[in-house]
């Protein structure tokens, strides 16, 4: 960024921003955006997959899948054992 007379020593970011002191005249719009955002749940899988908003109904969603899939894949080998073993003893 170019230094556009002086002022990139008055934007500087920050990680968390405070409505009320950093955008007084705009600090209503975006507390109504923010309400909006935060409001908004995922509609699909692949939302709820990339959603970082809410931490913990991402982790469950993740570790229901993981268990979920290993625990369809281990019933499905026990069934192919379970197969094997029959055929081979007749």
């Amino acid at each position: 960024m170019n230094d556009f007379g002086g002022i990139k020593e008055l934007l500087r970011e920050q990680s968390i921003y405070n409505a009320y002191t950093n955008f007084p005249h705009l600090r209503a719009r975006l507390l109504e955006v923010a309400d909006y955002s935060t409001s908004q749940r995922p509609r699909n899988l692949a939302e709820v997959w990339n959603d970082e908003r809410d931490l913990e109904t991402v982790l469950t969603f993740k570790a229901v899948l993981i268990v979920g899939g290993l625990s369809i894949f281990l019933g499905l080998l026990q069934l192919f054992v379970g197969i094997a073993q029959v055929a081979l003893s007749a």
